[in-house]
């Protein structure tokens, strides 16, 4: 599998990614979706190959999805819908839009469509128990893939992040000085915006 090179750039305020011009076109999509899963592909056996394998490296569970035109049938992903799979005008096979790779947390009631930007971290996904789906709460799950979703982000809020909180009450003052928060709760799976969470269960104890 190919990326494009990426580079992401912070101007006067301002937040770009810059990205480099592959050689790839409509008529080369041929995994996931690039019309919001009117028509959704899985055609290349190789190209499904590669993305299956990545998948189980992930811990990312396959779950059939089906295109909204009249001519779609079935297809079994790794990944989300919106994830685009193509075979570049130079042979090479390019996958590209992966921000949605990593399976959302459990929505709540404060935010509008969590599941698009609010995802749980590689390092929890890899180690957690069950793979997951990609597109858990959206329109192409399935209630399986939304409660194994719910159950991960259970365990991270109510076994992770409380495990977190008694290993930094166990340090010293001058330790906690050292510690490099960030690096604490992502080798962990847990991630930042955990931290009110941690302040909070830091503070009742």
């Amino acid at each position: 599998l190919s990326f494009p090179l990426m580079c992401l750039v912070d101007y006067r305020g301002w937040r770009m990614i810059a990205s480099s011009v592959l050689p790839i076109d409509n008529n080369t999509l041929i995994y996931g979706s690039n019309d919001i899963g009117f028509t959704i592909h899985a055609s290349n056996s190789s190209f499904n190959a590669l993305m299956e394998q990545a998948g189980r490296t992930l811990n990312l569970k396959p779950h059939k999805v089906m295109g909204r035109s009249p001519e779609s049938t079935p297809v079994t992903l790794y990944g989300p819908i919106d994830m685009e799979g193509h075979l570049g005008l130079d042979g090479k096979f390019y996958l590209l839009d992966t921000a949605r790779t990593f399976p959302p947390t459990a929505p709540t009631k404060n935010l509008k469509n969590e599941y698009l930007f609010r995802f749980l971290r590689p390092e929890f996904i890899t180690n957690f128990h069950t793979p997951l789906s990609s597109d858990a709460f959206s329109k192409w799950s399935s209630a399986e893939n939304d409660n194994e979703a719910v159950l991960a982000t259970a365990y991270l809020e109510d076994t992770l992040v409380p495990a977190l909180v008694a290993t930094l009450d166990q340090k010293l003052p001058e330790q906690l000085l050292r510690t490099f928060l960030a690096s604490e709760l992502h080798q962990r799976g847990i991630n930042l915006r955990y931290l009110g969470m941690i302040f909070e269960l830091a503070n009742s104890e």
